[in-house]
């Protein structure tokens, strides 16, 4: 690997790190507006709030926005459709399974991102990347200790809403080709804006009552505001850094460091509820920081081609037996 080729690799590896620490970030928000803040509120608020930061983004960095066109654009309208798709069915399912299983089963995501980007992007995956994506598994499934208590209807809409994320991060690295992340995360934001608009509309037709958004438990005092807006900033600033890291990097090698979302929600969790992690949260930790490791070493065309060498001479040799 030239020294230009790496210092290029580190500086992507280490924006997919800022970028899932930023999505951990979202989940402490969003843990947070929970415990105060109505199911609206939290929903409408995380995309109009992050509309507007995107839209001032955008200003600032001087860039073209034609709403309609693109919202009307196929990748765009895939990515907004997967994604809401993904949120409604997350929304079902999350009741039903304990939280262990929750987690395990979310972050099959990378898995399926992998598979889909050979078959649609057709993005080759060093048999080096696939040993880290399963090192990254095998971490999350020991911190989380999977019940399987789940029932089959609940488990079969996460594995289906993973399908439908990972979807949706496919048609994100495709729109990263011709256009920059910022317009492609404000494209998704303003669209779900719109759609929990309406959404808030048609429940206060419903009800027979208006729903307000920013309602008297909102204003009471600045913590909630202030929460609502980290929520939206945290939320809008990831989708922009996932744009950016899925521009540099071939979608299979970025999935790996989804796994490391979960060594920052043992940061978070230990420095703001004081929860300690067990020891099989440490095992954990130290897989995915395996996996980690595995997948910058994947990057690397010459030791891939050596890794996958060396696995196919070893099952020969098994064969030769």
């Amino acid at each position: 690997m030239s020294a230009e080729r790496s210092s290029t690799n580190t500086a992507a590896i280490l924006l997919a790190l800022l970028t899932f620490a930023l999505f951990s970030l979202f989940t402490v928000f969003l843990r947070l507006t929970r415990q105060e803040i109505s199911t609206v509120t939290v929903v409408w608020s995380r995309f109009s709030i992050g509309t507007i930061f995107l839209l001032t983004w955008c200003f600032y960095r001087k860039l073209p926005i034609s709403v309609i066109p693109k919202l009307n654009k196929g990748p765009h309208l895939k990515q907004t459709l997967t994604g809401l798709i993904a949120f409604s069915c997350f929304a079902f399912s999350a009741p039903w399974l304990p939280i262990s299983d929750f987690v395990a089963l979310q972050f099959t995501i990378p898995l399926v991102l992998a598979v889909l980007s050979y078959f649609l992007l057709s993005e080759p995956i060093p048999m080096l990347r696939i040993v880290a994506i399963a090192f990254g598994m095998i971490g999350v499934v020991v911190v989380a200790q999977p019940s399987s208590q789940a029932g089959l209807l609940p488990v079969l809409v996460i594995l289906f809403v993973c399908t439908m994320a990972a979807y949706r991060d496919i048609q994100l690295k495709r729109l990263t080709k011709t256009e920059p992340p910022e317009l492609i995360a404000f494209y998704l934001f303003f669209a779900n804006f719109i759609l929990s608009s309406v959404i808030l509309c048609l429940l206060s037709w419903w009800s027979g009552k208006p729903l307000l958004p920013f309602s008297a438990e909102t204003l009471s005092s600045p913590r909630p505001l202030l929460l609502l807006i980290g929520l939206g900033v945290s939320s809008s600033s990831a989708q922009i850094m996932l744009g950016q890291t899925l521009k540099q990097l071939p979608a299979n090698a970025i999935a790996p460091y989804a796994y490391t979302g979960l060594i920052w929600s043992m940061m978070f969790d230990y420095t703001i509820w004081g929860h300690s992690p067990d020891l099989a949260g440490v095992l954990g930790s130290f897989c995915i920081m395996a996996d980690g490791f595995l997948a910058y070493l994947s990057l690397d065309q010459n030791r891939a081609e050596q890794f996958t060498e060396f696995v196919r001479s070893k099952r020969q040799l098994k064969r030769n037996r």
